[in-house]
């Protein structure tokens, strides 16, 4: 009998942690909970500018060494020509621990000529257990594009350039690239 009440009582206890845990994060995020951080790449100004921007990164979000997001609801962006070369950003969001560590290298393609590389976005996701954190370079090629796919691509990393945005993301972290299109009068 003892032992029954002794079951029940550590079961009570820790559905009680659970909930109590549950109460404590709903209070602690209120009623952003669902709220995600949030980058957009944007490529598509007819002037060679590639605008960044991000939101809801708690820890903030660095683009080139300078921060230009921090906390909830709080937007940030900046413009950079796309002559200065490689883009780099870095962003630290609260995600439980939930995100999976690993790259991607996405890879946005000529309308014309679809092994004819005109963007790529290289990112690197990983957690420490309750920030997620994404280390991230983007390089807009020059009118002679950045050269060719390399072999054996992952056809699931290769869009082709059409000003339609090219969604990447990870838990609590929404992403997308998007790209000007190509004239396709030039198209042979």
């Amino acid at each position: 009998m003892l032992r029954i009440i002794v079951v029940r009582l550590f079961s009570t206890l820790a559905c009680f942690q659970w909930l109590l845990a549950s109460v404590v994060a709903v209070l602690l995020l209120g009623p952003n909970a669902a709220w995600a951080a949030n980058i957009r790449i944007d490529d598509t100004n007819p002037n060679g500018k590639i605008t960044i921007t991000a939101d809801d990164f708690e820890s903030g979000f660095l683009v080139n060494g300078t921060e230009i997001q921090l906390g909830l609801g709080n937007p940030g962006s900046i413009t950079i020509p796309e002559r200065a070369g490689a883009v780099s950003f870095h962003g630290e969001w609260i995600d439980l621990g939930q995100t999976s560590p690993g790259s991607r290298t996405i890879y946005l393609v000529e309308t014309c000529a679809h092994q004819e590389i005109s963007d790529i976005l290289q990112f690197t996701l990983k957690t420490d257990g309750f920030l997620g954190t994404i280390d991230a370079t983007f390089i807009s090629g020059p009118k002679i594009g950045l050269g060719q796919l390399p072999p054996g691509v992952n056809p699931n990393d290769v869009f082709v350039e059409d000003g339609t945005p090219v969604p990447f993301t990870a838990p609590f972290l929404t992403g997308a690239v998007i790209s000007d299109q190509a004239n396709r009068h030039n198209c042979q």
